[in-house]
């Protein structure tokens, strides 16, 4: 009973996680992945520098602010935003869920 309950519980975040690759923003990904790779914590100025350069590369962004923008990933549980920006174990996960099933990284804005 308990192999098939953790085999229900992974195919359900594997969905969620399908969800979100599918509405999510390339730099969001990129943004993800970069807070990974410095440890799962930047500071705030940290990840706001690095809206700063989305922003000066798309002009859908022009009238957003970082907490705008990082909203969905807060809301899907994929980012703290606290004293500092921090990924979370979710967030983790679905990094792995992207490189997991090749997931293509290079997404529009």
């Amino acid at each position: 009973m308990g192999i098939l309950l953790n085999a229900l519980a992974i195919e359900r975040l594997e969905k969620h996680f399908a969800l979100i690759y599918q509405t999510i923003f390339g730099s969001q990904l990129l943004l993800l992945q970069r807070i990974n790779e410095r440890g799962g914590l930047v500071s705030t100025a940290e990840a706001e520098s690095f809206f700063s350069e989305v922003k000066s590369k798309f002009s859908e962004y022009s009238d957003w602010n970082f907490e705008k923008y990082s909203n969905f990933l807060v809301r899907n549980g994929l980012l703290v935003v606290s004293d500092g920006v921090q990924l979370t174990p979710a967030g983790k996960d679905f990094i792995l869920f992207v490189v997991r099933y090749g997931l293509n990284t290079e997404k529009g804005l």
